[in-house]
């Protein structure tokens, strides 16, 4: 180099030192940014030795003993601009122009500017698609990472504007945008989704998105009906995909046009798990030896789904009845445990007879003799049993 300079002193490369100006840096970012000058004389004369470009400094006034970056490996009259890297973010820098030919180095005005911060991320929520009653499908959108690595990154929901972490999917790690699947949601209700992104400095979200779950059809599916002794259960499962449900049982002798209903015992039904429900309908309510149809209908802000039809004759046949006489008429009553129009056979029936005023129970006749009070009867054919009184009062 020492020989070079003499060389160039040797031919007299240059006449004076250049002049230059430096610009104002732009684009700047964490680590990097822009800078320049304009070289307005190279000192004349033949200056094949000559370079310009950048130098900077967390000091003012920096020279290229500092930091440096070339333009060029000839000096030309013109701008320039060269890009400085590996900066610390948030850090005052200074910077001046240089430009340098065998007589020196110029120096150009010194400028200042500062690296930007590490900030939280920027992003945006992505738009709700594949809504059903229970789940929806959201994401994010990172537009800046704020200069340090995402280190987690999903959606966070719930029933108020601008929900927080309590409920979120975790979706990764990095700034690339990604799709986020909400699940555990109730069919028609109202909620709010935004984005979020973790990094160095803390979480940052996106905007919010209001949504609104629809309701779920339930599932209905009419079962075999069982008989009692004076009655006939309705029985089927309903599946209310988490919808409140109203669960009814329509009942006639039309299957064409079931013109009676019976609310089912457990009726309205929720959650997500297949319910059996049931309803009891007396065969008084019926016409005996009749062939009658049932379907089973759910009812939620979904719809409406009947289950299917299913036919069924109520029938006394195999049943017997218990009929009761009080002698003296009126002056006494008889309680039957239980009372029944009919009774299956073999039914266990509990007598109990009780005396009206100034009368008492003697005995029992017909089917059944004796003066036990109560007495049991079993149903093994249709019976007829007489309760006989005796005047206790006095003037007899």
């Amino acid at each position: 180099m020492v020989e070079l300079v003499i060389f160039c002193f040797a031919i007299s490369c240059c006449n004076t030192i250049p002049v230059v100006t430096t610009n104002q840096a732009t684009e700047i970012g964490r680590t990097t940014a822009l800078c320049g000058g304009v070289v307005t004389d190279d000192g004349g004369g033949v200056c094949d030795c000559s370079d310009n470009g950048v130098c900077w400094s967390t000091n003012p006034l920096p020279t290229i003993a500092d930091n440096r970056i070339k333009d060029t490996d000839s000096l030309s009259i013109g701008p320039f601009t060269s890009r400085l890297t590996q900066l610390t973010e948030n850090t005052l820098y200074y910077v001046r122009a240089y430009a340098t030919n065998a007589q020196g180095t110029a120096y150009g005005n010194e400028i200042s500017f500062t690296t930007k911060s590490i900030t939280k991320a920027k992003l945006s929520t992505k738009s709700i698609s594949q809504l059903d009653p229970v789940s929806a499908t959201s994401g994010g959108d990172i537009t800046d990472d704020g200069g340090s690595a995402i280190i987690s990154k999903g959606v966070c929901w719930g029933t108020g504007e601008n929900p927080d972490l309590t409920n979120k999917t975790d979706d990764g790690t990095g700034g690339d945008g990604y799709t986020s699947y909400i699940s555990g949601l109730l069919p028609d209700n109202d909620y709010h989704v935004r984005a979020y992104a973790i990094n160095g400095v803390g979480t940052s979200f996106g905007n919010n998105i209001p949504f609104r779950t629809p309701c779920a059809k339930p599932l209905a599916v009419t079962n075999y009906e069982t008989f009692g002794q004076t009655s006939v259960t309705f029985n089927g499962n309903v599946s209310p995909v988490y919808s409140i449900t109203s669960v009814t049982f329509e009942y006639g002798t039309n299957a064409s046009g079931l013109d009676k209903t019976v609310t089912a015992a457990q009726s309205p039904v929720t959650g997500n798990n297949t319910v059996a429900v049931s309803a009891v309908v007396a065969f008084s309510e019926l016409s005996l030896d009749v062939e009658h149809y049932y379907r089973l209908k759910a009812v939620s802000c979904g719809g409406t789904h009947y289950g299917n039809i299913e036919p069924f004759i109520p029938s006394v046949t195999d049943q017997y009845t218990l009929t009761i006489t009080v002698v003296p008429e009126r002056k006494g009553s008889v309680v039957k445990l239980p009372d029944q129009s009919h009774y299956f056979a073999g039914t266990d029936v509990k007598l109990t007879a009780y005396g009206a005023n100034d009368y008492s129970f003697i005995g029992w006749g017909g089917d059944v003799t004796g003066t036990s009070n109560p007495i049991t009867v079993t149903m093994n054919g249709n019976k007829n049993v007489t309760a006989s009184f005796f005047y206790t009062g006095v003037g007899r």
